[in-house]
């Protein structure tokens, strides 16, 4: 598989980091920590008139008939700038109702009127059959954007076998979740015998679809760890200490170095993830490449992030820094 971007990709990349640095400001981003319970992107429409919402979908329900591919370099994108608000979830839901051939919600996904959730350990819920009555109950997994969803994809147990379905915001109790993630925060959902239609337990292999949600996970990450390693490099060129720049001494220099030999190893597991998708490979090799990519990349990005705030020295642990 090739590994680097083309012209093409650099350009969306370019498009969307000059729009995070638009509307993701760091007073956006510190409103949205500071919140006490997540709200509605205000820049949402300015995003999905971009086209970004429904880059991998068909362009009859609104999208523009790419693949997952130009998705993830949308994720990592937004990863790099933090940007608040529910892509990852709402791209995961679309992308996999896309491909389970619902389409009831793809056009609202795709222009932004709808929000997306997805919870990928079942919890406690389970369904229910009971001859021709299927029914849903019990409480989710933790939901990832479950706070301002309106479509939700949830792992449940179906007698010992895990399967995805999906409801609406309308037919569901939804509690806030107290979230690490302070710009994307979490949910549980909630329900009791909610009877189920054919369409709304998915067909679609389960793996398949966590398969998706890895692929874009490790592309945030990505993303995350390319900000953290710029920031501290940056920082270390200017800092000075003892007459010298910091960026000098050993044990600064090297763990610089070892921050963009984990960035890069991120990048490059999430783009061959990425790229499986949409490359003639075998379903097992796809599948080998998103386990590598979510094996790695998420840890990098937490390693790479809290080296950062070791090289920031005192300002990394004050809130006044943006790391």
């Amino acid at each position: 598989m090739t590994l680097g971007l083309s012209d093409e990709d650099r350009e969306l990349r370019d498009s969307v980091r000059g729009w995070a640095a638009r509307h993701a400001t760091p007073d956006v981003i510190r409103t949205a920590v500071e919140a006490k319970t997540e709200a509605r992107p205000t820049y949402w429409s300015s995003f999905a008139e971009l086209g970004m919402l429904g880059l991998h979908l068909p362009e009859e329900v609104g999208g523009a008939g790419f693949g997952l591919l130009e998705t993830a370099i949308v994720a990592e994108e937004l990863g790099r700038a933090m940007v608040p608000g529910p892509f990852l979830p709402t791209a995961i839901v679309s992308a996999v109702l896309d491909e389970a051939g619902r389409r009831s919600e793809l056009d609202g996904l795709a222009d932004g009127s709808l929000f997306g959730a997805v919870a990928l350990q079942p919890g406690d819920l389970r369904v229910e059959r009971d001859g021709d009555s299927v029914t849903l109950s019990g409480t989710s997994g933790v939901a990832l954007g479950g706070q301002v969803a309106d479509v939700f994809l949830l792992a449940a147990d179906d007698g010992g076998e895990r399967v995805f379905v999906v409801v609406t915001r309308d037919r569901v109790e939804v509690t806030n979740l107290p979230s690490y993630d302070v710009i994307r925060r979490n949910a549980e959902i909630t329900v009791s015998a909610l009877r189920l239609s054919d369409g709304d337990v998915l067909r679609s292999d389960p793996h398949r679809i966590v398969d998706i949600a890895a692929t874009l996970f490790a592309a945030e990450a990505a993303g995350l760890a390319d900000w953290a390693t710029t920031t501290a490099a940056d920082y270390a060129r200017v800092r000075k200490q003892f007459g010298r720049v910091i960026g000098q001494f050993q044990g600064v220099k090297h763990t610089v170095a070892r921050m963009l030999c984990h960035t890069e190893q991120a990048r490059v597991v999430a783009w061959d993830a990425a790229r499986a998708h949409a490359e003639d490979v075998s379903d097992d090799e796809a599948s080998l490449a998103v386990a590598v990519a979510a094996s790695i990349a998420p840890e990098a990005a937490f390693q790479v992030t809290k080296n950062c705030i070791q090289v920031l020295g005192g300002i990394g642990y004050t809130w006044e820094h943006d790391a």
